[in-house]
């Protein structure tokens, strides 16, 4: 799968398994979190109140930012994953 834009939107971290895309709910905004030890937001693939099932890709870009408390991707303009304390 590709990590395009298209079909995208900003998803809040709400509870639960922060692998599964039920533990997410859509934004109306764009999220002003960054660094931290908590998934804030991501922004993934989905129509509706929840993100499409996740890539392979994104589940490493979410374990990636919690063993590391950096927003992934990580060097670029436009993370795929923010944190919060």
């Amino acid at each position: 799968m590709s990590d395009k834009i298209i079909n995208k939107h900003w998803y809040a971290y709400v509870h639960g398994n922060p692998l599964s895309p039920k533990s997410y709910f859509l934004m109306n905004i764009k999220p002003g979190f960054n660094k931290g030890t908590k998934i804030a937001a991501i922004f993934a693939k989905g129509y509706a109140e929840y993100p499409d099932e996740f890539s392979p890709k994104m589940k490493t870009y979410i374990a990636n930012a919690l063993a590391t408390g950096v927003p992934q991707p990580v060097n670029t303009d436009s993370p795929l994953v923010l944190l919060k304390n």
